[in-house]
């Protein structure tokens, strides 16, 4: 499938009268093709995405997305795993990884760059996000270093790429993390150019489960917009594996019979009763984990399954499935609702993104328990060409590229703990045309716009 504006621009135009040929060849230059790509945090798959956007800095507009994935091999897995596991991890085997990482992000980018037509050779950059490799320095603070060879990467591709993301925020004082909050409100805030009124709220509950207040903005503002995170949540493979280990047989409820409808998600949650004695076990464990000041670097799949321990323990391994099902979305929710200010609660719109058979018991139980209107509460507004499979870590992950490549700082400090707003990224040079390109590019610099009140 090509891209929209690419499709019209493979027609024949030979007789398309010069001044609209002039046009169509002015819009098609303002497109700005990039490739994003993102490990899970359990490393099973690398997800990647080829975006098309508009704009610059703080009226950047994402217009397009195709995206792929790849599945890593079963042995690569296990040996990364084992190299995050690990206090003092080897400098060789470190190395040695990340070149075999690289050799399939530069097969993920092969594929994914063929949805761009003839216009492969106009894709700025590959920008790369994964887990990386976090450790106490000698006075305590926690340091970051990527798990991506840009050097191998952008040899193999010819493309110059942008990654080490959470490396230039932790010099700058910071965790390194929520480095996803402007990405996601560029693609889901309301940026009206004349009149931007909707304030809304995104809560992403998959396998990096997060939540953030999206105030709205027209990209006049001095300031950058006023994001809030909202306290994080378990991952949904918490979910998940309580459906696999409680009633295995609600996971493949899509492919029984329609007599068989009393196994789904759904049915278990209906049925099911609270059990606050289990709540209050997974609530102290939570606290708990939250304590550990490596708690925001720990592996999500650790985390679930310390979680997951609890309901196999002798004390609740009796609790009928329907009824730990129910404790657990109850309990997810509440996480949620009790970092939500009453001034957060009056969002226009809520939008959840969220991969677990139990999505449509998760969004009931937020509308029941938030008092929301049903009206405003949905599932992720679609990007064009996006699908269900679409990471958005991997669109996260492309958005930051372009915010380096246009100069503009994407940490919050208030969200990050940094002292300053930085660039984040760095650059490894890619084919010389490829290098080039992206020179001209960042030389075009737009300096933002601002009210009139705001320059004088």
């Amino acid at each position: 499938m090509l891209l929209p504006f690419l499709s019209r621009s493979n027609q024949d135009h030979s007789l398309e009268d010069p001044a609209r040929r002039i046009d169509r060849t002015l819009e098609d230059r303002g497109h700005r093709l990039i490739a994003g790509l993102s490990m899970a945090s359990n490393f099973d798959r690398i997800d990647a995405v080829l975006m098309v956007a508009t704009g610059h800095g703080k009226y950047l507009r994402i217009k397009h997305s195709e995206a792929e994935h790849l599945v890593l091999p079963h042995d690569l897995r296990i040996e990364l795993t084992d190299l995050t596991s690990q206090s003092n991890p080897s400098l060789a085997d470190t190395r040695q990884l990340a070149t075999d990482l690289a050799i399939h992000q530069a097969s993920l980018f092969e594929k994914i760059k063929c949805r761009a037509g003839k216009y492969v050779d106009r894709i700025l950059a590959i920008a790369v996000t994964d887990p990386g490799l976090w450790w106490n320095d000698f006075d305590g603070s926690q340091q970051y270093a990527s798990l991506c060879d840009p050097m191998r990467l952008s040899q193999l591709t010819g493309t110059t790429v942008v990654d080490d993301f959470p490396a230039r925020d932790v010099a700058a004082g910071g965790r390194g993390i929520c480095l996803d909050a402007l990405p996601l409100w560029f693609l889901h805030a309301d940026r009206a150019p004349k009149i931007a009124a909707d304030h809304r709220m995104m809560l992403q509950l998959n396998q990096h489960s997060a939540g953030y207040w999206l105030p709205a903005s027209d990209g006049l503002d001095a300031e950058l917009p006023n994001i809030a995170q909202i306290r994080s949540a378990p991952s949904t493979e918490f979910l998940n594996g309580l459906l696999s280990r409680k009633h295995p047989a609600t996971l493949n409820h899509q492919s029984e019979s329609a007599g068989s409808s009393h196994l789904s998600p759904e049915r278990l949650y209906a049925d099911g009763t609270r059990n606050n004695d289990l709540i209050e076990r997974w609530n102290n464990a939570w606290n708990n984990f939250q304590k550990d000041t490596s708690f925001a670097h720990q592996s999500t799949e650790a985390i679930d399954a310390k979680l997951i321990q609890i309901v196999e323990s002798a004390a609740y391994e009796d609790v009928p499935a329907k009824d730990t099902i129910r404790s657990a979305v109850y309990w997810v929710i509440d996480l949620i609702l009790a970092d939500i200010s009453p001034a957060k609660s009056r969002a226009d719109h809520v939008y959840f993104a969220t991969d677990s058979p139990l999505t449509s018991c998760l969004i009931n139980q937020f509308i029941q328990a938030a008092d929301f209107d049903k009206s405003r509460v949905h599932g992720v507004p679609p990007i064009s060409g996006a699908t269900p499979d679409t990471s958005t870590s991997a669109i996260s992950a492309a958005t930051l590229g372009l915010l380096h490549i246009d100069q503009m700082p994407a940490n919050f400090p208030k969200l990050t703990g940094a002292t300053e707003q930085r660039i984040l990224g760095r650059l490894s040079m890619g084919s010389p045309s490829n290098w080039r390109q992206l020179l001209r590019e960042m030389a075009d610099f737009h300096p933002p716009a601002m009210k009139l009140r705001d320059a004088v």
